[in-house]
């Protein structure tokens, strides 16, 4: 189907013959359009050209250039009701972009985004399976063990000795057919050692900002 705003903004119909109404080639913006419905809507050289089309008043062609459902991004704060009589029209949520409906893949990934569904978020604070895989120092404590321990005269019973982790065993008499003496004690380590494991937290936990680079404007969606 030809569009009808080009339609209507080169040729119309008079006399069965299609003639230059409105010569304007370069409706390239909302503005230059908004500004086109407004002089149809009055000028008496596009009379022709609206009754080719059907076109008798401005909400008219405000019904083809921007059909319920429309959506229009302003820069300012001009309010669509006020400009376009008879149709209603509400403000978009703020700090939200939109996203078009259909599947999206992406690598092995494939999003799917259904017609009025809403999603994302401005801060997200990572969950384990986010996190990168990687690495923590650790620094394990120390004890310090100490004593003392001596011989002297092993044979004499009161001779040897022993200090801090250290203790002797009881001398042992030894009497043979040759030798009677006392044996030399055992020596023992009394310590129990038990070194503790430290690994270090880092990190805030706080959500990281997730919004990507923006420009604020306002955005309205015709309902009826």
């Amino acid at each position: 189907m030809a569009n009808p705003i080009k339609k209507c903004v080169l040729h119309g119909a008079v006399n069965n013959e299609t003639v230059d109404l409105y010569p304007r080639t370069n409706l390239a913006s909302v503005s230059d359009m908004t500004a086109f419905a407004r002089t149809l809507n009055g000028a008496a050289d596009a009379a022709a050209a609206r009754n080719t089309l059907g076109i008798t008043t401005q909400a008219a062609l405000v019904n083809i250039i921007y059909p319920v459902g429309s959506v229009i991004t302003l820069t300012n704060d001009t309010d669509p009701n006020k400009i376009y009589s008879g149709t209603t029209w509400v403000k978009m949520d703020a700090g939200r972009v939109l996203v078009s409906a259909g599947t999206y893949t992406e690598g092995s990934d494939t999003y799917t985004y259904t017609l009025g569904d809403k999603g994302g978020e401005a801060k997200h604070q990572l969950t384990v399976e986010e996190i990168p895989s990687h690495n923590h120092q650790g620094s394990i404590s120390t004890t310090s063990l100490s004593g003392e321990a001596w011989g002297n005269g092993f044979w004499n019973p009161d001779g040897p000795g022993a200090n801090g982790v250290f203790s002797k065993g009881a001398n042992k008499y030894q009497s043979t057919d040759t030798v009677n003496s006392w044996s030399a004690p055992s020596l023992k380590i009394n310590a129990n050692i038990a070194g503790s494991l430290s690994i270090s937290a880092t990190g805030g936990n706080a959500k990281h900002n997730n919004t990507q680079p923006y420009e604020v404007v306002f955005r309205w969606k015709r309902k009826a």
